[in-house]
């Protein structure tokens, strides 16, 4: 799959494109050159940082760009409405590694990882978790294995030979936990499969299966509300679902000081439900704080 570079979108630019339908044109392309290895100093806070004016707030690609421009304008609104310092401006990274690489080369100074790719990174990326994000009522969420209706599949075992898509190597709910269940059921997951794809964003998979391109794929299970149209959205059968994952976190980079940091974490913590009830992330109660302690007990690929 080919990589494409990253894309920004400051929040007030995101609300006028919606309003003009004028989505592409608002895009800034950033550099593509995102180097394979990062050399990253021990974690510390930088000593007299200068003052940031605009926080480059990064996400994972869990769903297109345009869908992504779509839900997450109203977020970084909200963001901006409670610091006063410093604007937000929301960068899409091309992959789930790529964010990270972007937050150790101060590409960004926040990030929206993925559970699996915190996980993974952590040890070589120093960043301080800021807050993990409370959905409808919960701290965690799950990934299913789906399927459409009339397919012939009605269980696990009927996967086998199938065409299956999955998200990314590092996403929690569109891959890891979902092959360690295949796994669990006595499945080897490089070889029992017509095919096993990654197609870079929950969305992607789930058209992908409703196109029939794939029999079956992984999402989290949320994804099936970005499918616009109830009936096609009625296809979709549940195979099964992972055990639980803790939250996603959102994460700031060492280079930003003590006192910002502390800032932007009590500035998504006064974000209130009933404001985030008027964006596109109705489910997304809001947030509570998130520490490393937390992700001890995220089950990483074959474990």
């Amino acid at each position: 799959m080919s990589k494409s570079a990253p894309t920004s979108f400051p929040g007030a630019a995101i609300a006028m494109a919606l309003a003009l339908g004028l989505l592409v044109g608002t895009v800034v392309l950033l550099s593509s050159q995102v180097p394979a290895e990062v050399s990253v100093p021990t974690p510390q806070f930088a000593a007299g940082a200068a003052p940031v004016r605009t926080l480059r707030f990064g996400r994972i690609p869990n769903v297109s760009p345009r869908e992504a421009y779509r839900v997450y304008s109203g977020l970084i609104d909200l963001l901006d409405e409670q610091l006063e310092c410093c604007e937000v401006e929301l960068v899409l990274a091309p992959d789930y590694a790529s964010c990270v690489r972007m937050l150790a080369n101060r590409e960004i100074d926040l990030a929206w990882l993925g559970t699996s790719t915190y996980v993974v990174e952590r040890e070589k990326t120093p960043m301080i978790p800021l807050v993990r994000p409370i959905w409808s009522g919960k701290t965690g969420y799950a990934g299913i294995l789906f399927t459409l209706e009339g397919s012939g599949i009605g269980k696990l075992e009927d996967l086998r030979g199938k065409r299956l898509a999955f998200v990314d190597e590092q996403s929690a709910s569109g891959y890891v936990y979902p092959a360690n269940l295949l796994r669990d059921a006595g499945f080897d997951v490089a070889q029992d499969f017509a095919a096993t794809d990654f197609l870079g964003s929950h969305d992607a998979v789930l058209m992908a299966v409703l196109l029939g391109e794939y029999d079956a794929g992984a999402v989290f299970e949320r994804a099936y509300f970005t499918v616009a149209d109830r009936a096609r959205r009625m296809r979709l059968r549940v195979l099964a679902q992972t055990e639980d994952i803790p939250g996603e976190p959102i994460v700031a980079g060492t280079h930003l000081d003590a006192a910002l940091v502390a800032e932007v974490r009590a500035a998504f913590l006064r974000i209130k439900t009933d404001r985030l009830q008027e964006t596109a992330l109705r489910d997304l109660f809001g947030f509570e704080p998130a520490t490393d302690e937390q992700y001890a007990g995220v089950r990483l690929l074959g474990k």
